[in-house]
């Protein structure tokens, strides 16, 4: 995996900055809570179409995800805080994929409903710069594009391959942690019903009405 290749390097980058925690009395458990809080931000920022915000808070997590081992390291490692890291990893892992599927979804709704808004806006454009090729800017395209009772089958679908994949990442960790199936079923139990809960949740909000849906998201 792409964290093992880069175990090393990230272990010689976080020491001076575990030390200072570690001597400040803060411990690893704190900061993988931390982490973990900052990681399952990029849910929501995902769902609600902000991808670079999202990939901020993904970052931040695997910055604090390195730091919380370089601190334990230092301090007095147990079996609780692994457990603890290996757990909430789970979380982050499985439910990213799901959220991107959110946003895959909300984008591409906006996008298919709206898509010939762009043709006025160039017409428009290459009338300021005295091209006139285009003709003048019609305006009555801005609302036109893909009817939206027709999308929602591709959002549910969406959605679908989205839980379908954080199910998938969530089994593959607890497999890497527990090669007995019914152990790793058991570790990746509670985020699959976490992951099906907010499977739901969007299922829901795009079953609502243009007006509700924009208060929800």
């Amino acid at each position: 995996m792409i964290d093992a290749a880069l175990l090393p390097i990230q272990r010689r980058a976080l020491a001076p900055l575990a030390r200072v925690l570690a001597a400040r009395g803060i411990g690893a458990d704190r900061i993988t809570l931390a982490g973990f809080a900052i990681g399952l931000a990029a849910v929501p920022a995902l769902a609600f179409g902000s991808p670079v915000l999202a990939l901020i808070f993904i970052l931040a997590n695997r910055l604090l995800d390195g730091l919380d081992g370089a601190v334990a390291r230092l301090t007095r490692p147990s079996a609780r805080g692994a457990f603890l890291d290996i757990a909430l990893d789970f979380a982050f892992y499985a439910l990213v994929p799901l959220g991107f599927a959110m946003w895959l979804a909300h984008f591409g709704f906006h996008l298919a409903t709206g898509i010939a808004t762009g043709i006025p806006v160039v017409q428009r454009v290459a009338q300021q710069i005295g091209w006139s090729a285009l003709g003048t800017p019609d305006w009555s395209l801005s609302g036109a594009g893909v009817p939206a009772s027709r999308l929602l089958p591709l959002e549910i679908l969406a959605l679908d391959v989205g839980l379908l994949l954080s199910l998938y990442v969530a089994w593959r960790i607890a497999l890497s942690h527990a090669p007995r199936p019914v152990r790793a079923l058991q570790l990746v139990a509670p985020w699959a019903v976490l992951a099906a809960v907010l499977w739901m949740l969007g299922i829901w909000v795009f079953f609502q009405p243009m007006q509700m849906r924009g208060m929800v998201m």
